[in-house]
């Protein structure tokens, strides 16, 4: 309407929100529509990040129709220059499934390394990148690399995104894809870690409990402890129950 026409209007504002809904749900005929009609409205370049967000749009966009030459050309052009650390990890990833796609997995594997590596606090995106820096090393596990044994390094980024990313969905996909024998060994793991820090919560209990019983000052409280201790109360009772855990 009339009023998005405005220059300055909070229209625009609200047009980031919707672009990046449509975009993340690859809604492309509704997103190529809107950003021409971002486009056609006064002031959306003056909008801080939105230029930039229609450049990735476009990108995602391309990916998308499988334009991965050109892909990585707008990348590379929107990389110069550029030092916001968020969104060089996003190029590196999408420049890195580009690569991917077309099967070129050595270089690929180059570009997925760069995000832990020059990246490593955009915790967002460092499971993605090392989820696929694994499944290059799989797709590489080929007999001239033999002596690289990139199945075990596969391992190697399989086991860390679980386990310095566990509630990620990456780590899902992970743990889905590494050999049965290291899964049981991971869960065997996180189970004996479970039961550790179970038994060292009521070690901890037990320390208050005592510090208040004890802690209340004049030979009544020391009288009170001793017979506590000595009677197999309380205080033995919650041991027995860590010592079944």
């Amino acid at each position: 309407g009339p009023y998005k026409s405005i220059e300055g209007s909070p229209w625009i504002r609200g047009a980031v929100i919707k672009l990046a809904a449509l975009d993340q749900q690859k809604n492309d005929i509704s997103l190529t529509s809107f950003i021409s009609e971002i486009k056609m409205t006064p002031g959306w370049t003056e909008i801080e990040g939105l230029p930039m967000q229609i450049k990735m749009a476009e990108l995602n966009q391309m990916m998308r129709r499988e334009e991965y030459k050109q892909v990585l050309r707008s990348a590379d052009e929107l990389m110069k220059g550029q030092n916001d650390p968020e969104l060089l990890a996003r190029l590196h990833l999408i420049k890195g499934n580009a690569l991917f796609a077309m099967n070129d997995y050595e270089d690929a594997l180059k570009v997925y390394l760069r995000v832990p590596v020059f990246y490593g606090n955009q915790a967002v995106y460092v499971p993605a990148a090392k989820l696929a820096v694994a499944r290059c090393f799989k797709r590489m596990n080929r007999p001239e690399y033999a002596a690289m044994q990139l199945d075990k390094q596969c391992d190697v980024y399989l086991e860390e995104v679980i386990t310095e990313y566990p509630y990620s969905v990456e780590a899902k996909e992970a743990m889905a894809e590494l050999p049965k024998h290291k899964r049981d060994a991971i869960l065997a793991k996180g189970s004996i870690e479970e039961q550790a820090a179970k038994r060292a919560e009521v070690t901890s209990q037990i320390e208050i409990d005592q510090s208040e019983i004890g802690g209340g000052g004049g030979d009544d409280s020391d009288d009170d402890y001793s017979s506590h201790s000595s009677s197999g109360g309380d205080s033995d009772y919650v041991s027995d129950d860590s010592d079944d855990e």
